[in-house]
């Protein structure tokens, strides 16, 4: 037996387990370095006594209430501070990498004692060929006592790789105190799918056909690092999802290291080939447990997602001693794949490992069909027939081949287990005390928040990117959010335009539009985004994510100049491969010293490839020539041949939906830089040019120095001779010569001074430019025409000069926002100058007015003065003020505050009150929703009207019948606040109706019960039964009911009573066919005639009641 287990410790896992912890996709970031795992440090743990283990699992796995061992936990002290490789990027980030390497290992799990990391830090844990990795865990993985455990990854050698950005809010902290050394793999194909008995069978097979739902409750439970139980996810009264499992006290270990795994299991009834994939959650908060009927709840620290597919158990506490019925188990025994069992002969109440009758702890099972329970299976549910579940294993001696008896907790016994919060189950699952003996299960259905439809990010310019969706079904308001690294945290809090997610994204949009544009973007970025549905409540979808890259920017400043001094193909030129494999490359010369150099700088483009006619074009970014008429494109390149010669071709095209046109063929032998020039004759708004170049064994094409050159032709004749005719003291008269008219209209002419447009067309060939500073002045002159429309090239240029004689200085200042054409500072012009000052106000700003002296010399934003003596002149802005009116959806809902008068961008406070029955939805401007937010800070840049918008508050009516087979309940649903509802209740046959009760507290012995809505509601209509073994033990001696049966008259003798007496005759339906009440004293027998003609011959019950006392008997009417 000993050397059967040794062969199994040495089998190699060879395939890749799909496993999905809670984490963020993504690889790590070491991972684009490519360094390998050759230079991370290991730890090596110390050696396993193997044969020492396999014998105790030897008893163990024989053991009743003993959890499936896998692994065995090694205790270590590693850290971030005492162990491993740090590497710090360029940038400021940081890598930590440790190895771990454990002889043998089937697989590494780890346990964290301190696990704290900042937002935008991330921990992946992979083994060494990477066919197993789990991550990326973040902050949101982070608990509240720092622990943390992982699922396992495969291999005896795993590599632990941590990632913190330059710029945290602090330093992450990790110690791990656990490595568990798996020895026996749950993934191991010939143990995972024959080590637990050939009689199990798996959930997919047919006798599991309707049970799905206990199958998706059932979660195989990774406790203390290096064993498995089983538990299941647990419904609660009020139905909210809260992710409670229930599992066996004998399972118990720190629930923050606990690993739970979901899905499981094959999707055929025989064995998959290899493991299925599973998704896994850790971490967990304790919530009770009970070693009597050895049972265990603890609560998952984060909500189950949606794509789990989780079902919420319902359970039956009942107290009865046997169920004679169907009754089914889902566990995983033995570590394996998820496994079914059933019982066709039910169950009768037990002690632990004692004989039918022995107590009432536990539940006595014996399975039916062969099947069975093993080690792995403790703490898995026990369903009765109507799929609730009634206990969780403990214990047993079920194997296959046996009929050996298995024993469950009883989930009744749990529920008030040893009398404290902490050890029963009822403050958890009925925190509203409403005494339900049972409950049905529940998923994830329609009060879970759908994903918008159809999102797509689409770029449209180089700027601007289109982003559309559709609402869904039930028209829920979406929230977008940006990111440009693809990563987002889950949205669960109202939010503001332009706030930050935790976890990553920006909040860009909230609304219930269908789309939105997205401005003002930089040029061949990709963005990402996520939209999100969310309710009334806050409640957001699991969302969906596009992605789009915008253009790039297309060129219209020219000339160009393009170097390749960045060391790799310059954004936006675009490479298209003709034929092979082989790209242009950056480098010097052709990378292989032909030539050695390249001709400027420190690096060239080349193409080069030993496979012949391997060809590619490098393509210039589109290029807007705008009114130009031809371009010159220029470079250095060489050609070096070798027996044969490479051949470089120069293309342009107008736009990128043209055929290519070939300008040049270059195949020649070129060995040293030569500069080329070529004419693009033909120019448009979206021109490309490309570079193509063809292998055809020479030693490849180097181009460097790339200028792109733009001209208009001689169709715009410039003016010439440009003269300086005199100077004076502020003034300068120029003259130039009309240029040749040709077919276009001479407009004009358009003077520059030191480079920069005056600003005003001269329709004549001479012009004063006057108001001029003290100092040296360069002019150049061109021709403005139409039909067709363009400007010349500059004519030639002259300079002149103000020569100062009586200088006076004027100093311009600005008060707020705004600019002056002069510029703010000292100018110094000679006396008697005429000067122009003008003002432009900035955004949200107005001009106000000039001053001198704190005198007012104009209010117009233009003014001229004369100079004699020196002036200080001051140009006024003032913000603008915009008026903020805040109102309400509906009117007059709440008290909102912060309206008034604000300049531009004045941090505004906006609050609202939210009165009795309302939610608040959010703000809106116009049709824009700003936030989610009551209680904000925002800016207004116009005169705004903002509307904080509410909508009746809505609650939860439920409604349970106890016992469930009483009768049926309706009037259920969610209401609005302040609506009037009617509730009630329908009495199966042989049930009657007693009273509807909320919480302890009874409501009303009629079946009818209306009232305001105003809060989440739980009513209970309780019923009684109707038939001989219940309602006998009520009758008394004293009560006389004759004759029975009867036909016309009845007389009923009753004892001595005090007060108001009812009497009620209700048929098997629970109806009150016949009423009376009358009022007695206390001594001797009292006497009633009852006229019972108008009743149907049949069997009805007749009620006596009394203030303290209720008699019961049946009616026989026959005639």
């Amino acid at each position: 037996m000993k050397k059967i287990l040794f062969i199994l410790v040495i089998i190699i896992f060879a395939c890749n387990i799909l496993q999905s912890q809670i984490s963020r996709p993504g690889d790590p970031t070491s991972f684009s370095l490519e360094k390998g795992s050759s230079s991370i440090p290991f730890i090596s743990m110390p050696e396993l006594d193997l044969e020492n283990l396999y014998e105790e699992d030897l008893v163990f796995d024989n053991l009743a209430d003993t959890p499936w061992r896998f692994g065995e936990n090694i205790d270590v002290n590693i850290s971030l501070e005492n162990s491993g490789k740090l590497t710090i990027l360029e940038n400021g980030d940081k890598i930590w990498q440790l190895g771990i390497y454990s002889k043998g290992a089937l697989s590494i799990n780890l346990t964290f004692n301190r696990y704290v990391l900042p937002k935008g830090a991330e921990l992946f844990i992979y083994n060494e060929d990477r066919t197993s990795i789990i991550g990326a865990f973040t902050d949101q993985n982070n608990q509240d006592d720092e622990y943390f455990a992982t699922t396992l990854v495969t291999g005896e050698r795993i590599i632990v790789d941590y990632f913190e950005p330059a710029n945290v809010e602090f330093q992450g902290v990790l110690e791990i105190e656990t490595v568990t050394h798996g020895y026996r793999s749950p993934f191991d194909f010939i143990k995972g799918f024959g080590h637990s008995g050939s009689c199990n069978l798996n959930v997919a097979c047919p006798q599991a056909n309707d049970w799905q739902d206990q199958i998706n409750s059932t979660v195989l439970l990774l406790v203390g690092g290096n064993a498995f139980c089983t538990g299941s996810i647990l419904n609660n009264i009020r139905q909210d999802y809260t992710p409670y499992v229930l599992s066996a006290n004998h399972c118990y270990k720190t629930p923050s290291t606990v690993v739970v795994w979901f899905n499981w299991q094959s999707q055929t009834c025989s064995n998959p080939s290899s493991s299925p994939s599973y998704q896994s959650m850790s971490g967990a908060t304790q919530k009770a447990k009970y070693s009597s009927t050895d049972f265990w709840l603890f609560e998952l620290n984060q909500q189950i997602p949606q794509d789990y597919n989780p079902y919420f158990a319902g359970w039956n506490r009942t107290l009865e001693s046997r169920l004679d019925e169907f009754i089914v188990g889902v566990h995983h025994p033995r570590g394996d794949i998820k496994k079914f069992s059933y019982s066709t002969t039910g169950v009768n109440t037990a002690a632990y490992l004692g004989n039918i009758g022995s107590g009432t702890s536990h539940w006595r099972i014996v399975w039916s069909g062969g099947t069975t329970t093993e080690p792995g299976s403790s703490g898995s549910p026990l369903f009765d027939s109507e799929g609730r579940i009634i206990g969780q294993l403990h214990g047993g001696y079920a194997a296959c081949g046996n009929t050996q008896p298995d024993w469950y907790g009883v989930f009744g016994k749990s529920w008030t287990g040893g009398g404290t919060e902490s050890s029963r189950l009822n403050n958890w699952l009925d925190p509203d005390n409403t005494n339900l003996e049972a409950i049905s299960g529940t998923s994830y259905t329609s009060d879970i928040v759908k994903n918008p439809l159809r999102f797509k990010a689409t770029a449209v310019s180089n700027d601007e990117i289109m982003l559309t969706w559709g609402l869904n079904l039930n028209n829920n308001s979406v929230l977008i959010a940006v990111s440009q690294d693809g990563i987002f945290g889950q949205p669960n809090s109202p939010f503001v335009l332009g706030e930050e997610i935790s976890g990553g994204g920006r909040v860009i949009y909230m609304g219930n539009d269908n789309n939105k544009f997205h401005k003002n973007l930089q040029s061949n970025i990709g963005y990402y985004y996520k939209v999100w549905s969310f309710d009334n409540k806050l409640n957001y979808s699991e969302g969906i994510i596009a992605s789009a890259t915008t253009f790039c920017e297309i060129i219209s400043d020219f000339p160009i100049l393009e170097d390749f001094e960045e060391n790799s193909i310059p954004s936006c030129w675009k490479q298209e491969v003709i034929t092979g494999n082989t790209y242009w490359q950056v480098g010097k010369g052709n990378g292989n010293n032909a030539p050695e150099e390249p001709y400027s700088g420190f690096f060239n483009i080349y193409f080069k490839s030993e496979n012949q006619l391997n060809t590619a074009k490098l393509i210039i970014p589109n290029l807007n020539f705008g009114g130009f008429d031809y371009a010159v494109l220029s470079f250095y390149y060489t050609n070096a041949s070798t027996c044969t010669q490479d051949r470089l071709k120069i293309y342009y095209r107008t736009d990128e939906f043209s055929d290519w046109i070939l300008l040049e063929t270059y195949f020649s032998n070129v060995t040293k830089w030569t500069f080329s020039e070529v004419l693009i004759p033909i120019v448009s708004k979206s021109t490309q040019i490309a570079f193509e170049a063809t292998s055809l064994g020479g030693h490849g094409i180097c181009i460097d120095y790339v200028s792109i050159k733009a001209h208009y032709n001689a169709l715009y004749p410039p003016p010439s001779n440009l003269t300086v005719i005199d100077t004076d003291s502020h003034s300068i008269h120029l003259t130039w010569e009309e240029p040749a008219r040709v077919v276009p209209e001479l407009v004009g002419y358009k003077l520059y001074r030191n480079g920069v447009y005056t600003g005003q067309l001269i329709p004549e060939n001479e012009y004063t430019d006057s108001g001029l500073q003290i100092g040296s002045y360069e002019y150049f002159v061109t021709a403005l025409y139409n039909n067709p429309f363009g400007e010349s090239l500059p004519s030639d240029t002259v300079f002149a000069e103000i020569i100062s004689s009586n200088p006076v200085v004027l100093i311009l200042e600005a008060e707020g926002n705004g600019l002056l054409n002069l510029g703010i500072g000292e100018h110094i012009y000679n006396s008697g100058a005429v000067v122009k000052i003008s003002a432009q106000a900035d955004n949200h700003w107005t001009f106000s007015k000039f001053e001198e002296n704190s005198t007012v010399i104009s209010t117009e934003d233009e003014v001229l003065i004369t100079l004699t003596s020196s002036r200080r002149i001051i140009a006024f802005f003032k913000p603008n003020e915009y008026e903020l009116i805040l109102t309400s959806n509906p009117e007059d809902t709440g008290i909102q505050t912060g309206s008034g008068l604000y300049h531009a961008w004045q941090p505004v406070y906006l609050n609202t009150t939210v009165p009795l029955g309302y939610d608040f939805l959010y703000w809106r401007d116009e049709e824009k929703i700003i936030s989610t937010k009551q209680s904000f800070e925002w800016g207004i840049d116009k005169n705004s009207r903002i509307t904080a918008c509410f909508a009746l508050s809505q609650y939860s009516i439920r409604l349970f019948a106890s016992p469930a087979e009483g009768g049926n309940v309706f009037g259920s649903g969610t209401k609005d606040y302040g609506s009037e509802v009617i509730i009630y209740a329908e009495a199966n046959e042989g049930w009657s109706f007693l009273h509807w009760m909320d919480g302890s507290t009874i409501l009303t012995e009629e079946n009818t019960y209306s009232f305001t809505v105003d809060s989440d509601k739980i009513f209970v209509a309780v019923f009684e039964s109707l038939t001989n073994s219940d309602y006998t033990h009520y009758a008394k001696p004293e009560l006389n009911i004759y004759p029975n049966p009867a036909s016309n008259n009845l007389h009923v003798d009753m004892p001595s009573i005090n007060g108001r007496v009812d009497i009620k005759i209700f048929n098997l339906g629970g109806q009150v066919v016949f009423e009376k009440y009358t009022n007695a004293g206390q001594q001797g027998l009292i006497s009633e005639n009852i006229d019972i003609s108008i009743l149907l011959p049949g069997i009805y019950i007749i009620s006596i009641e009394t203030n303290n006392e209720k008699f019961r008997k049946k009616l026989i009417v026959s005639r």
